[in-house]
């Protein structure tokens, strides 16, 4: 006997699509019911409710669709659900709708689903971020009051409690400052005094984790300045030009036909005199420029200059703060990165900082670095903030890099143009210019 064919119900979930409806799915009707649907119900729409289908539709592409679900199904540029799905279940192959849509274009997303998604996963990554830190600090009992204020808190929440003797409420120097200041307790109970990047390792999971936020919220949880708490290192800073450094006696000379000098910049602020005869302080990013100014402009008798490396070091504002007389100028990178280290020193020191070649005119002589598109969008969106919330003096150097699709231009490549100018540039800037002897005293506190 022959058992009639039953073909089930629906398929919700069909792994693929018949050859031949997937051939369907690829025609350019089919291909734009598939997207026009799957845009529909990801913006909220049902496919119970008519779905529009675009006014320039072609006569193929129309042809297409009721070739599938038939000509009634299509009236006045809508396409009627019940009876698309009722031709397409009467067909041979018995599947809904939905099934299509899965087969064609995979599983189908909703915009609110997608965000509601996201929360649940911000949810679960912030209960994760709750527990490992409550678990780090659990048995330090210096540390019970900020765990019972943590334990209050949501569970589902990143909140720092108001009450914290971090005083933040960025989760993240929250989370490092707890967790940096239980490992140091924990190593106080065992006689043990950490170095700072040993601390960082050991409690923030790398030795270049600390930031000045974190280090402030650190030292008002355990009630100690950070060079007390821990052992931090010196930093060498390299300088060249008229001065010297003396103890009770001299141990280093600038002002000799050599490349530099290193010192080391929290010694030198703490201890000893600086001689000089210098009009000013010239900060530069690069080592070659460093290099070069030597060779190519009569500045190094009358400038002391000083190496950045890149960054700003608390070395380099422990040796500039000991000289507060002197005018302080600075030329880096004509770049976002650069305009960054002009920032971020102008918040560390408590006086006027002067940037020299870096403005709009000398960045349109420099040679600009060849950069994937993608890098070169980042660093126009980077430059357009800066253009409106930079450093004053160089808003129309971000504005200028914005406008020429985020190139960036290096130092080097404008040391010709820059070199014959610098002495004038330098010679322009309205400070008190004093030489003789200063006394060191302790780094001056950071501002704006």
């Amino acid at each position: 006997m022959t058992t009639p064919h039953n073909p089930g119900p629906p398929s919700a979930r069909p792994a693929l699509l018949p050859a031949e409806l997937a051939e369907w799915a690829s025609t350019p009707g089919g291909a734009l019911f598939i997207s026009t649907a799957r845009e529909h119900i990801y913006r909220g729409g049902k496919l119970q409710r008519p779905l529009p289908l675009p006014l320039t539709m072609t006569a193929r592409e129309r042809g297409d669709i009721i070739e599938l679900f038939g000509g009634d199904a299509l009236a006045r540029g809508r396409l009627n659900p019940a009876k698309a799905q009722a031709a397409l279940l009467a067909s041979r192959y018995h599947m809904t709708l939905r099934a299509l849509l899965i087969g064609a274009g995979g599983p189908l997303r909703t915009g609110k689903g997608r965000a509601r998604y996201q929360r649940l996963i911000q949810r679960d990554e912030a209960h994760t971020a709750r527990h490992s830190l409550l678990a780090a600090i659990h048995t330090v009992i210096p540390l019970d009051e900020e765990h019972a204020l943590l334990l209050a808190q949501p569970a589902d929440r990143k909140r720092v409690p108001g009450q914290s003797r971090t005083l933040t409420t960025s989760w993240s120097v929250y989370d490092a400052a707890l967790r940096a200041a239980a490992v140091w307790w924990q190593g106080q109970d065992r006689g043990w005094t950490f170095a700072e990047r040993e601390l960082s390792v050991r409690a923030l999971g790398g030795s270049k984790r600390w930031t000045p936020a974190t280090q402030e919220a650190f030292c008002r949880l355990i009630g100690e300045r950070f060079e007390e708490a821990v052992r931090t290192t010196d930093t060498a800073v390299r300088i060249q030009g008229p001065g010297d450094w003396q103890l009770d006696r001299l141990v280093a000379d600038f002002d000799h036909d050599i490349p530099f000098l290193e010192i080391p910049g929290r010694t030198v602020a703490e201890q000893g005199r600086f001689t000089h005869t210098a009009t000013g302080i010239l900060l530069i990013e690069n080592q070659e420029t460093f290099e070069a100014i030597r060779h190519h402009t009569d500045i190094p008798e009358t400038w002391l200059r000083i190496w950045l490396e890149g960054f700003v070091s608390d070395g380099l504002v422990d040796v500039v703060s000991a000289l507060p007389d002197l005018p302080l100028a600075i030329w880096t990178d004509l770049d976002p990165p650069g305009i960054d280290i002009v920032a971020n020193l102008a918040h560390r020191l408590n006086r006027p900082l002067h940037p020299v070649a870096m403005d709009p005119a000398t960045y349109s002589h420099g040679f600009y670095l060849d950069e994937s598109a993608d890098k070169l969008a980042k660093w126009q969106r980077r430059a357009a903030v800066q253009a409106r919330t930079g450093p004053v003096s160089l808003r129309p150097l971000a504005a200028a890099i914005a406008a020429n699709d985020g190139r960036r231009c290096e130092q080097e490549g404008l040391h010709e143009h820059v070199m014959p100018r610098l002495g004038a540039m330098l010679a322009s800037i309205a400070a008190p210019c004093r030489s003789g002897s200063a006394t060191l005293p302790p780094p001056a506190a950071a501002g704006l």
